[in-house]
């Protein structure tokens, strides 16, 4: 979803009107731009006031018909992957600078980070931890999934199509 603002003024009224749940996925970096600051949205500059505000996500949530997942802090990004230049999304790739790739430590602790800080940011907010991760792009990695676990938040939503059965594992389920 990414915490565009109709998810506020268009979907909100029809999930009230017939009772119907959401899960809204927030990313911390986008909500942490002050009021009149521009967003980097996938290289296309948009105005903050294009996305939710901590007052409408709030009161999404109390009306029990949304649940606020994470979305990473600053994951919803693509980063240099290779020294031939190729970008891949950020919550997978190791970051390729200076010549090197990033350490299979570094990522880690990058991963965990991110994770932890937009977790904290949506409790601060709201006062409830999200329990759900949606993955920047739908890509996710064994390794994402047990630090998003390791932080309490045990469902992780993908971009694979198709639908869910009894094993599909609450890490990584479909969506349509």
């Amino acid at each position: 979803d990414d915490g565009k603002k109709d998810v506020y003024t268009r979907v909100f009224p029809l999930l009230k009107l017939f009772r119907f749940p959401a899960v809204v996925a927030l990313v911390g970096r986008w909500l942490d731009v002050p009021d009149g600051g521009t967003v980097d949205y996938d290289g296309k500059e948009l105005p903050r006031s294009a996305f939710v505000s901590w007052s409408d996500v709030r009161e999404m949530q109390r009306s029990g018909l949304v649940e606020i997942a994470s979305h990473s802090y600053n994951l919803h990004r693509s980063v240099l992957a290779n020294p031939q230049g190729n970008t891949q999304p950020s919550a997978t790739a190791r970051l390729y600078t200076n010549g090197a790739y990033e350490t299979d430590e570094a990522y880690l602790a990058r991963i965990r980070n991110d994770l932890r800080r937009n977790r904290d940011l949506i409790e601060r907010q709201t006062g409830v931890s999200p329990r759900a991760v949606v993955w920047p792009y739908g890509r996710t990695n064994g390794a994402a999934r047990q630090l998003a676990e390791e932080l309490g938040m045990p469902i992780g939503l993908t971009l694979v199509d198709g639908r869910n059965s009894s094993t599909t594992p609450l890490s990584s389920l479909r969506r349509y």
